[in-house]
């Protein structure tokens, strides 16, 4: 049986590692979708201008807006495709 404590030892660098998937992934949305940039979505007529990044559990989530900047909404880089 396991203990409390190598419960929490084991949940660090489960969270640790996770946070480090992320770091990853975030540069690579970065570089790939830079603030400014034209994206839409794959699979749905959502499209907008990449204003910041953000985080739903480990996946990297684009912040994206109209030209106008109105109507923010957030879509998974998973399906975002850029638009020029």
């Amino acid at each position: 049986m396991i203990t409390r404590k190598q419960y929490e030892s084991a949940r660090r660098i489960v969270s640790e590692y996770e946070n480090q998937e992320y770091a990853a992934a975030l540069e690579r949305a970065k570089n790939e979708f830079p603030r400014g940039s034209h994206v839409k979505h794959s699979e749905t007529c959502v499209r907008g201008v990449v204003y910041g990044y953000a985080r739903f559990q480990s996946d990297v989530m684009l912040k994206i807006a109209d030209d106008k900047g109105m109507y923010p909404t957030r879509i998974s880089v998973k399906y975002a495709k850029k638009i020029e």
